[in-house]
């Protein structure tokens, strides 16, 4: 069993796509970690929420959108960043 917390964190998608993954199902994933397995043409799928049964068998059978599986509070890349930009602007006020 490898222990994935050794590996540093610019090594896990280039040990994934070593791994022959070539889709990840996850629940929150920084923006960083998102890039570097996108980059690697690893198929990413985030911002999930649920048993792991149930939510192998809805990607299975291509029920991912369901509300069921959303985490709540979820927000993508680019708009934590937009936001991000926003609160640096308004501290600059």
């Amino acid at each position: 069993m490898e222990h994935w917390s050794a590996l540093p964190r610019i090594a896990r998608a280039g040990r994934l796509k070593a791994l022959g993954i070539d889709c990840v199902l996850c629940g929150g994933i920084s923006c960083d970690m998102e890039r570097q397995i996108l980059a690697k043409g690893i198929r990413l799928i985030p911002w999930l929420a649920g048993n792991v049964t149930e939510v192998l068998t809805a990607f299975r059978e291509g029920r991912l959108e369901d509300p069921q599986f959303a985490m709540p509070g979820r927000i993508g890349c680019r708009r934590r960043l937009k936001a991000r930009k926003q609160l640096r602007r308004m501290k600059a006020l």
